[in-house]
């Protein structure tokens, strides 16, 4: 009798301390959820791919006109980042989430010279718009529809 006392017990602090399992628990990325997998431009030449590595880091790759980026999204100190490496930046540039809906997501760095603003729509035809943009107005939108 002692030893089920002592198992409903400690089955008891498991369920206290241990809350909802890892899995069951909503990552801090899965509102972006949607933009994972690969697009590619429907004008031709671009291409943008995105892997999640785990629930607060994801990688992805973006293709435009033979230039290559190595992007990530994370989480970290409570915030989301975009960090965007390229080429002619000897470190990375980051952005932070400042707008997520369902289907929106933008990033802003004000700071940045170009682009200060990065948007992520979908639209209603399952294309992904990506506007990128300036403080003086100044920018492009691709359209990607899903390339997987």
């Amino acid at each position: 009798m002692r030893s089920g006392w002592l198992a409903l017990v400690l089955l008891l602090v498991l369920l206290l301390v241990g809350g909802t399992p890892a899995a069951e628990r909503p990552g801090p990325l899965d509102p972006l959820a949607w933009m994972l997998g690969r697009w590619v431009d429907t004008e031709g030449g671009a291409e943008e791919t995105w892997t999640a590595l785990s629930p607060d880091t994801w990688e992805g790759r973006a293709t435009v006109g033979g230039t290559t980026e190595s992007l990530r999204i994370v989480h970290m100190a409570g915030e989301i980042f975009y960090l965007a490496k390229v080429d002619h930046n000897p470190l990375p540039v980051a952005f932070r989430l400042v707008e997520c809906e369902e289907g929106r997501v933008r990033f802003a760095n004000p700071a940045h010279d170009f682009p200060t603003e990065l948007a992520y729509d979908l639209a209603g035809d399952g294309t992904m718009n990506v506007t990128v943009s300036g403080s003086d107005g100044k920018g492009f939108t691709l359209v990607f529809a899903r390339g997987d």
